[in-house]
């Protein structure tokens, strides 16, 4: 962005950068500090590296640039070089915008067909539940070098489990003994949740 703004001779006020934060909502500070600077007069030209940056809500991309626009902002891709100004360009702005925002659409509903499925088949998405772990984690936690004892109940563990994959959830050594008596004493109609 830096090298394009100097190609085209502009100065760069400022650089918004939102790392680690999805572009399917406006809900991020900031962006909305952005757009604030923009409404102030701040800055005359918004330039990003893809649309899908700016925004992948088609409502959002169009209200947000219909806004700016208003307050004489203009805005560029620097890898969707289009003059979003003209007739045309605009269409292209929109399909693009139609397109991010099918990604993401896309991208949520095989994320959730995938969890369907694992979860289907037995597996676990996200964090563990307290009193499970997984192979790898204990064959990690045996290359750390545990105490003898440590040491023993992870062997034993991962032989009773010998064909379990290394992401597999399967009970913890260390915590399951826990878990196991809460739900006995639960059980047992004495204790409460």
């Amino acid at each position: 962005i830096e090298d394009f703004a100097s190609l085209k001779g502009w100065q760069v006020v400022n650089i918004y950068r939102e790392e680690g934060k999805s572009a399917k909502s406006d809900l991020r500070p900031v962006f909305q500090q952005m757009i604030d600077d923009a409404k102030a007069g701040h800055f005359d030209v918004i330039a990003v590296h893809k649309l899908d940056r700016f925004s992948r809500s088609l409502i959002d991309v169009m209200t947000y640039l219909n806004d700016l626009n208003e307050h004489d902002v203009s805005f560029v891709s620097v890898t969707e070089d289009f003059d979003f100004s003209t007739p045309i360009g605009k269409v292209i702005l929109a399909m693009l915008a139609a397109f991010a925002q099918w990604y993401l659409d896309n991208l949520s509903n095989e994320v959730s067909k995938g969890k369907k499925e694992r979860a289907r088949k037995g597996g676990w998405n996200g964090t563990l539940s307290y009193g499970y772990t997984t192979p790898q984690r204990l064959r990690d936690r045996l290359n750390n070098k545990p105490s003898p004892e440590d040491q023993k109940l992870i062997e034993q563990t991962l032989e009773n489990y010998p064909d379990a994959a290394a992401t597999d959830a399967i009970p913890s050594p260390f915590d399951s003994k826990a878990v196991k008596l809460a739900y006995e004493m639960y059980a047992t109609g004495r204790y409460s949740a």
